[in-house]
């Protein structure tokens, strides 16, 4: 399972037509592809702990990234611990399967499984974040950036600095594949949610900007990032055969705020 956040199909179809992303195309030639509907609310807290539930959060409990806890004067992050219903990495450890999660959202403290997990979401610093312990560390994580409100108005800046994330963690991935043995490999990359959340005139053909935004240098740059994924797709589709299911999903789209409200919803 790959995931990339925030992946939308009203971005994707204009890059799928320019021939910029040939592994995504021949994934979709080769099974089913489709519009699906995210959770209400439609973010990420919300969305993840249903794809890693198969409930939505009325079933799950997680609605936001913070929530009451009893006994305490004030709103906590929300992490694993919040979630409610049983996970399908943990059913499937149950079941002897062995199981490997690398960023999930909301996988923080690591959930428990046969396998290797890196925890995804927000972590405490000097948390453990991986189980086991020592499985983060020897792959070189924490591997952090991309954040948009660092590089506010800056978007050359904020581009390369996701292109080095997603570049490190997709490596880590890789790692993490070819030294263990696996079930179940799932890994979620935020490199669309984090470029989309700010840089969506470029990318985005329902924007009012697009047409001019489109056609400048920086534009190209922003496109940049999904060949980056779709290469490094194309890296981990290499480590699987013809037996294996793929999926590739999100967990809710970017639209435009002039756009009608309910198409936030969708996803890929």
């Amino acid at each position: 399972v790959v995931g990339w956040d925030g992946a939308d199909w009203e971005i994707l179809e204009p890059l799928l037509a320019a021939g910029d992303l040939p592994n995504l195309a021949t994934l979709a030639e080769r099974g089913a592809r489709g519009v699906a509907r995210s959770v209400v609310p439609s973010h990420s807290w919300a969305a993840w702990p249903s794809f890693l539930t198969g409930v939505d959060p009325a079933g799950h409990g997680v609605f936001d990234i913070l929530e009451h806890r009893p006994g305490q004067t004030r709103r906590m992050p929300v992490s694993s611990r919040s979630i409610l219903a049983p996970t399908w990495p943990q059913r499937l450890s149950d079941a002897g399967r062995t199981v490997l999660l690398l960023n999930v959202p909301l996988t923080y403290p690591p959930i428990p499984v046969r396998g290797v997990v890196i925890s995804g979401g927000v972590i405490p610093p000097k948390a453990v974040y991986s189980h086991p312990a020592g499985a983060g560390p020897d792959l070189g994580w924490p591997i952090n950036g991309g954040s948009w409100t660092t590089f506010r108005n800056r978007p050359l800046d904020l581009v390369a600095d996701v292109e080095k994330v997603t570049t490190a963690r997709a490596e880590a991935v890789r790692r993490l594949m070819d030294s263990n043995e696996w079930d179940v490999a799932c890994a979620v990359f935020v490199s669309p949610d984090r470029i989309q959340h700010c840089l969506l005139e470029y990318v985005h053909p329902g924007h009012p900007d697009y047409e001019r935004a489109s056609a400048t240098p920086t534009a190209d740059r922003v496109r940049g990032v999904y060949r980056l994924l779709d290469d490094e797709l194309g890296a981990l589709l290499e480590r699987t055969d013809d037996d294996d299911l793929v999926l590739l999903m999100s967990d809710h789209g970017h639209q435009p705020c002039t756009r009608a409200l309910n198409r936030s919803e969708e996803h890929t």
